[in-house]
């Protein structure tokens, strides 16, 4: 199917973030993955692009109350992906990959991360001055924190080090997502242990629930 080019990131005043309610991405996801249930598709992934825990939850959410509703048909695995060191089981990189997670870490948006993989995925739609944009770190928990977000990039689009990223690195960073989606699915297809894949680490805190009263905005 086509992407869906909207997610749940409150950064209000970011420009060019146009962003939905944290329950609207669930309405969203719960709607479209019903109407392919009821198609008769048994094994739905979705992937999604977006990091934001949030958003992650809220498909997550969805895919929940689907399985529920119709036995285990949908899967979102991204949000146990991006967590997982925090759940414990530690994917592994190439090595460049693995160095320069620890070296530039705090890459959360057009860094050394998404600049190589769209410079890979079609190099002509990266302009060519990244490589003169400044290192903008930023702390993981101000994160929640839009306000001081805010004012660490105003002038700028990008959270991370867009300077160091590369062709190759591109290359490699989305061939090893290739390889990591493959096993994720694989074993939600044969329904095989794919319950850790399920769940972001932070799905059971309920402050990022959709339930809770901010999930609204």
């Amino acid at each position: 199917m086509t992407p869906i080019t909207f997610g749940y990131g409150n950064m209000s005043g970011f420009p060019g973030n146009l962003h939905l309610k944290q329950t609207t991405i669930k309405t969203v996801a719960y709607e479209i993955i019903e109407n392919i249930v009821n198609w008769g598709i048994k094994n739905i992934v979705i992937v999604s692009g977006h990091a934001e825990p949030k958003h992650l939850i809220a498909i997550e959410e969805a895919c929940e109350e689907i399985n529920t509703k119709y036995g285990a048909s949908a899967f979102s695995p991204m949000g146990a992906i991006f967590s997982n060191e925090k759940l414990g089981f530690n994917i592994k990189h190439h090595s460049e990959i693995e160095r320069l997670f620890k070296e530039y870490s705090n890459d959360f948006h057009a860094g050394w991360i998404e600049t190589s993989n769209m410079l890979y995925i079609e190099y002509s739609l990266v302009k060519t001055n990244y490589v003169k944009q400044p290192d903008i770190d930023i702390n993981p928990q101000d994160m929640i924190y839009p306000e001081k977000i805010l004012k660490k990039i105003k002038g700028f689009g990008h959270m991370g080090y867009p300077k160091m990223a590369s062709t190759k690195l591109g290359k490699l960073l989305n061939d090893g997502m290739v390889q990591i989606l493959f096993e994720a699915i694989s074993a939600f297809i044969r329904r095989d242990n794919y319950q850790i894949y399920e769940h972001h680490f932070l799905y059971n805190n309920p402050f990022l629930r959709t339930n809770n009263l901010k999930g609204r905005r």
